[in-house]
């Protein structure tokens, strides 16, 4: 009766050695890592939000000056989580494909630098309130939300391609579940054309659904899971 306890003890011991890990330094990461993905998306949405209510597009005219530079001060936010985001991964990844990683984590870079440039243009929009040419007025706010647009549309683009090696390290080396992996490549794929598409011209906000779902559940699997075990304990077979 004893060996028989002992041995149920030793199963479910095992069960919970499967199914939670210690707070290590590199389970912090990976809820950090989480977190910023969460404040990142929170950020743009809300920040998309406010710009778009501040400014009427037909007329341009008295753009609403603190919904503007809040929403300017989210998209700062959510460019710096950017950042953050790929320099926490790296050197997670790096274990499996090093060149991957580097190019995931310059892509993140890239995307930030180009999401500060889309707020800057925002920005532009703050002295138009005190222009007298209505002429003017029109034509720069115009361009300013042009720009604003397509710096934009051009960091979707540069994250779609980088995520696409982040997808492919998580798929090879199971460090997620796999049908999680797959959700983020179709994702980032439809991320992908629909900023080429936008900036042709064409709404594709129906594109944005794959991987917004992916951006709501892989965090959430990080905060809560984590990367699987392989992830901190094991490097890719040909060492980098």
């Amino acid at each position: 009766m004893e060996s028989a306890n002992a041995a149920g003890t030793g199963i479910d011991a095992a069960r919970t050695q499967k199914t939670t890990r210690p707070l290590t330094p590199e389970r912090t990461t990976e809820i950090v890592i989480g977190a910023l993905i969460l404040t990142a998306t929170t950020s743009y949405l809300v920040g998309s939000a406010l710009i778009d209510s501040a400014v009427d597009q037909e007329s341009l005219s008295n753009p609403n000056e603190t919904q503007l530079v809040t929403g300017a001060l989210l998209e700062f936010v959510n460019a710096a989580a950017v950042v953050g985001i790929g320099v926490l991964l790296f050197p997670i990844l790096r274990r499996y494909r090093e060149g991957m990683a580097l190019g995931y984590a310059a892509r993140r870079i890239i995307e930030s630098a180009l999401l500060l440039v889309s707020a800057l243009f925002v920005l532009v929009l703050l002295p138009l309130n005190e222009a007298a040419d209505a002429a003017q007025l029109q034509a720069t706010g115009t361009l300013a939300l042009e720009g604003y647009d397509v710096a934009f549309q051009l960091a979707e683009i540069a994250l779609g391609a980088g995520s696409l090696l982040f997808m492919y390290i998580l798929y090879a080396f199971r460090l997620v579940p796999r049908a999680l992996s797959l959700l983020g490549v179709v994702g980032y794929v439809a991320l992908f054309a629909s900023g080429w598409l936008e900036i042709a011209g064409h709404s594709a906000a129906l594109l944005y659904i794959p991987g917004g779902l992916f951006e709501l559940i892989f965090p959430l699997w990080l905060i809560f899971r984590g990367f699987n075990a392989p992830a901190v304990t094991t490097r890719s077979a040909d060492g980098t």
